[in-house]
């Protein structure tokens, strides 16, 4: 058994991915099972944080200032 592809993770992925992919919080709940929505959140915050800070990744790559040499 690889530690890596747990029950738990492969459900984590499935509902990261079902809110990623534009399904609503309703829906990923039904899909997860879950009975409080407040469980089903919690993918949807940590998808909000990745999300967020892969923005401002990406922003900083585009718009850094690099001095050039003379």
């Amino acid at each position: 058994d690889d530690p890596k592809y747990s029950a738990h993770s492969l459900r984590h992925t499935a509902a990261s991915l079902a809110l990623d992919l534009g399904g609503d919080l309703d829906a990923a709940q039904q899909l997860m099972r879950h009975k409080d929505i407040s469980t089903t959140k919690i993918y949807a915050h940590r998808l909000s944080k990745a999300k967020n800070h892969l923005e401002w990744q990406i922003s900083t790559a585009l718009f850094q200032t690099t001095k050039k040499k003379k």
